[in-house]
């Protein structure tokens, strides 16, 4: 999966990413990002199904996944187009939560403290 940028995550850190993220529901056909643009963090689906689609790569991903890890993490655009293939439920979260979400640093502190 990781050519799809597309990663699934143990129940313990799908928990933490839905206590620190933000729920979203998309409907089917809606597009949740496209191939190219900046990634400001990544979407865990709840439920639901996603197609991913690129030049040379598609698939598609589903509950526990997480979405758009790889772009978040290197800093570079997404290289695929993810878009609702059913009516999805995901978590949004923050590239700054994320080390924190998959188990690395503790919470990030915010810029004011």
């Amino acid at each position: 999966m990781s050519d799809l940028d597309c990663r699934a995550l143990t129940a313990e850190r799908a928990a933490a990413a839905r206590r620190e993220g933000e729920c979203i529901d998309y409907g089917a056909g809606e597009v949740l990002y496209y191939s190219g643009h900046v990634p400001y963090g990544a979407y865990l689906i709840e439920s639901g199904r996603v197609r991913l689609a690129g030049r040379r790569v598609s698939g598609a991903a589903g509950a526990d996944d997480l979405l758009g890890y790889g772009a978040c993490a290197t800093g570079r655009s997404h290289r695929l187009t993810a878009t609702a293939e059913t009516d999805v439920r995901l978590w949004f979260i923050p590239r700054r939560l994320l080390a924190h979400v998959l188990g690395g640093a503790g919470r990030p502190r915010s810029r004011a403290s």
